[in-house]
């Protein structure tokens, strides 16, 4: 059932399963449910090498032969990832992959690329004069996943399914031009704007000029950047028409979704400053700063729960701010700042899987225990 249900709409009870199993709807993708089958096809797969080792006990050298002639053709299977695809189609960096990691290693800061709204709804429309050309045109145009590999970090995202993001995300891709949309790429820390037309823009430079355009974007703040001034409100629609507003002067300005956050004393109007230092780790980021005056430093990334924040070994408090972002008060002077993820669900979550791991362990210990008395007693 799984297995006819993973083709989708070339199955003929397909809407009729979707209609009336409820449990079905959980699959994202049709074709994801042949999972299902999968797994069931792997449990007797076991029990069938259970019994040819039963069978074959005697000729202990012969079950040698079964995990290397599995190796042998899972390693001959994963040459192609298909009858007319090399998997070389899986790794091969395109023009666009190259000339983006080459910018990036010249950048200060980690800066992020986002797709025009065009180019990403023309993803279909990708073709080639082979498969092969068709699948690597496609990598160029970096969607999906594709963009990780090499450490190019995505404006879009993927598979966030963050109600604030997709907020802020409809609201910049709902701007009438590139210029006007600006701003928002850049406290977004968006500095190369992919395209397939040309764009009308005075402010952003064409830095590359062939199927795909890209553009540089000059006004980009990095991840973390700083700012004197302040707006709280929590109704985040209004927060969207007052950063389109702001226009360029959201780059001075916050606006934080709570109250009551810290006053900050305006000593003077300085242009926009940068940390000194910005380092990215596995679930930490590593700030060093030295402003002349206190302020919040902005994080352009996701306000999300089990994130948390030290200034000088400090625990501080980390504000829900422009929408979808992050930030922090910071006192005037050399501060190291450090935001890393540690959520009560994963604590929680490790409590949990070492109980059930220490009950298994003493459930087979005690299993072990029993089958050595009753054997020592039958021999007695």
């Amino acid at each position: 059932l799984y297995l006819l249900y993973s083709f989708g709409e070339n199955f003929v009870l397909f809407k009729l399963l979707f209609k009336f199993l409820p449990f079905l709807r959980f699959f994202r993708y049709p074709s994801v449910s042949i999972f299902i089958p999968i797994f069931i096809l792997n449990l007797l797969a076991s029990r069938g090498t259970e019994f040819i080792i039963s069978k074959f006990r005697k000729y202990k050298q012969l079950l040698f032969f079964i995990p290397l002639v599995c190796f042998i053709e899972l390693y001959i299977y994963s040459s192609k990832i298909s009858i007319l695809l090399p998997k070389t189609v899986l790794d091969k960096k395109t023009e666009t992959i190259e000339y983006l990691i080459k910018k990036s290693s010249q950048d200060k800061y980690p800066y992020r690329f986002a797709l025009t709204p065009i180019t990403q709804n023309l993803a279909t429309t990708v073709k080639g004069e082979t498969l092969y050309k068709a699948k690597i045109n496609y990598r160029d145009r970096l969607f999906g996943n594709i963009n990780l590999e090499y450490l190019l970090f995505n404006f879009r995202g993927q598979d966030i399914e963050l109600k604030n993001y997709y907020k802020f995300l409809d609201f910049v891709y709902s701007c009438h031009s590139l210029d006007e949309a600006l701003p928002l790429f850049s406290i977004s820390n968006v500095k190369y704007i992919i395209s397939i037309i040309p764009q009308k823009t005075k402010f952003a430079k064409l830095i590359k000029n062939n199927e795909l355009k890209i553009y540089e974007n000059p006004f980009v703040l990095p991840p973390a950047f700083f700012v004197i001034k302040k707006i709280e409100n929590t109704n985040l629609d209004i927060s969207l028409k007052l950063i389109k507003e702001l226009k360029f002067d959201i780059f001075k300005t916050v606006i934080l979704h709570c109250e009551n956050t810290p006053t900050i004393v305006l000593e003077k109007f300085p242009t926009i400053l940068k940390p000194k230092k910005i380092r990215y780790y596995n679930n930490k980021i590593y700030i060093e700063t030295d402003f002349p005056q206190d302020g919040f430093l902005v994080l352009s990334q996701n306000f999300y729960p089990g994130w948390q924040c030290l200034v000088n070994k400090r625990k501080t408090k980390i504000y829900h701010c422009n929408i979808f972002m992050s930030c922090i008060y910071l006192p005037k002077g050399r501060n190291e700042i450090c935001f890393f993820y540690d959520p009560v669900s994963f604590k929680i979550g490790s409590i949990i899987s070492l109980s059930c791991l220490f009950f298994v362990i003493i459930y087979l210990y005690e299993k072990y225990y029993t089958i050595v008395s009753s054997v020592s007693i039958s021999k007695r």
